[in-house]
């Protein structure tokens, strides 16, 4: 090459060209990767947010599952009470053809299984009521941590 052709009158209108092609190229990449910054911090506020309601609702979920627990033995009480109440039912009907001593000697057993089973049933309701609360306080909980909305919403 010659020093002519470099200076050559349509040399500087293409090295003009060229010097504006790579400004403009400059300028899209310059944004795209701003772009691209702006969607990694997104995620990133997102998994953050994420991970914070997601542990704060596993810290729950453990008294959740024993409340639950709590509730199925209540209910296996009140069956338990409820079936001793029938056994205690169901030996006096059978001793109405018996002598008046077994009539009253079922009677006297099925009063005082109905005294224990109404006692057994308050004790359950009541313990039923506190598992209410606990669960009422859980719900509490579980609205302070939010789950956070998709990133689609806010990226």
């Amino acid at each position: 090459m010659n020093a002519r052709t470099l200076t050559a009158p349509g040399t500087t209108r293409l090295r003009n060209i060229i010097l504006v092609l790579l400004l403009v190229y400059a300028i899209v990449i310059g944004f795209l990767v701003a772009g691209y910054a702006n969607v990694s911090s997104c995620l990133a506020d997102y998994a953050e947010k994420s991970a914070v309601s997601t542990n704060a609702r596993a810290t729950i979920a453990s008294p959740a599952r024993q409340l639950d627990v709590a509730e199925r033995v209540l209910s296996e009480s009140d069956r338990q009470a409820n079936r001793a109440f029938s056994k205690a039912l169901s030996k006096v009907l059978v001793t109405l053809d018996g002598t008046q001593a077994a009539q009253r000697a079922a009677y006297a057993d099925l009063l005082a299984q109905d005294a224990k089973t109404a006692a057994t049933l308050d004790t359950n309701e009541k313990s039923r009521e506190a598992i209410r609360k606990a669960r009422a306080q859980n719900e509490e909980n579980r609205k302070l941590n939010p789950v956070p909305p998709p990133p689609s919403r806010d990226c």
